[in-house]
């Protein structure tokens, strides 16, 4: 980030691609400071960036700015020969979840195929790390058996390309109402699975991040510490969540600083399990979580910051349960919708 002309602008460097965010005087300007010293192609709007293609609509309602990987998403399926896969409507079955390598059970794939399996997980991994948070869980999964797979990932992740090719329309939703902006409310919503990984019984921790409603981040994570109770998988989710929203929000009043905004700043924390938010909120008896890690407990500090607030939520509304658990085609189309997660068609200022 830097400050010119009294505005700010933010500069996104990766390898030799050149993002420019700012007011169009200031971003002219740094173009021919930088026209000086290299050769680069000419300046053009923000169109695809890192396989990533933007699409900026205005109209008296407001500001619509759509995100996809469509194209990327096609090139995956080219790469691994499912061009012509028959598409499915959910990234993995309810009924399976590809636990790791099993010596009793499973057979060591080729090189070759170990390799395909690397390269296609590693294609998923960006997908949904950039605007895919329905395919995130599945993913993570994967993830994990990188090392050692077995033919049961392999038939996993050609699953998850024909969920991606039937849904290579969905895109990243964000909208802005029209005028400027007065305040930031930051929606951060946590929630756990507990004990829901077979192999090791941990639990998953599912992350989702709003900024004045439009999601801007989100997480899939196995927990580290070995929980014995949903209450204690809430909490440690619930901290998970409230730290990420912290370094966040730090992000975001820097920038405000930068720019010598002043527009208020308020998060909340939220969740669906109701004794977890007591913990966090400071009313129940912590006796029976003591034995957990004081960063395990951490957005007990963190509710209790200015700005900060909890609420709870019921299940059917927590949209980070999409990165906890295993869900069934009709469950994902809904939190699709609470995610912004919207069909190229139907999406409208």
């Amino acid at each position: 980030m830097k400050f010119m002309h009294g505005f700010v602008i933010i500069i996104v460097i990766y390898v030799d691609d050149l993002l420019l965010l700012g007011k169009e005087e200031t971003i002219h300007e740094v173009c021919r400071r930088i026209r000086e010293k290299f050769k680069c192609e000419p300046q053009q709007p923000l169109a695809r960036f890192l396989g990533m293609r933007f699409t900026l609509v205005r109209n008296d309602k407001g500001r619509t700015l759509t995100i996809d990987q469509s194209d990327y998403i096609d090139t995956l399926l080219e790469r691994a020969g499912l061009s012509d896969a028959n598409p499915v409507n959910a990234p993995l079955d309810t009924g399976e979840y590809p636990t790791l390598f099993n010596p009793a059970t499973d057979i060591d794939v080729s090189p070759a195929e170990h390799k395909n399996f690397r390269r296609d997980v590693g294609g998923l991994i960006f997908v949904a790390s950039n605007t895919r948070f329905d395919v995130s869980l599945p993913v993570a999964i994967l993830g994990r058996n990188v090392q050692r797979p077995a033919r049961r990932h392999i038939q996993a992740t050609k699953r998850v390309f024909r969920y991606l090719k039937g849904t290579r329309n969905v895109r990243l939703v964000w909208r802005a109402p029209p005028g400027p902006c007065t305040r930031l409310e930051w929606g951060a919503f946590g929630d756990a699975d507990w004990a829901g990984e077979p192999s090791t019984r941990r639990s998953t921790t599912g992350q989702a991040h709003f900024l004045n409603g439009n999601m801007c981040h989100w997480n899939s994570k196995l927990q580290l510490p070995l929980t014995l109770s949903s209450t204690e998988s809430e909490t440690v989710a619930l901290s998970a969540t409230g730290r990420t929203a912290r370094g966040l929000e730090n992000l975001v009043c820097e920038v405000l600083q930068l720019g010598q905004l002043r527009i208020d700043v308020s998060v909340q924390l939220t969740g669906d399990n109701h004794a977890s938010l007591f913990i966090t909120e400071g009313t129940a008896d912590l006796r029976k979580v003591r034995h957990l890690e004081l960063s395990d407990l951490y957005s007990r500090i963190l509710a209790a910051r200015p700005g900060w607030s909890v609420r709870a939520i019921g299940t059917l509304l927590n949209a980070a349960d999409l990165g906890t658990k295993i869900l069934d085609a009709v469950r994902i189309r809904v939190l699709r919708q609470l995610c912004h997660l919207e069909q190229g068609s139907t999406v409208e200022a």
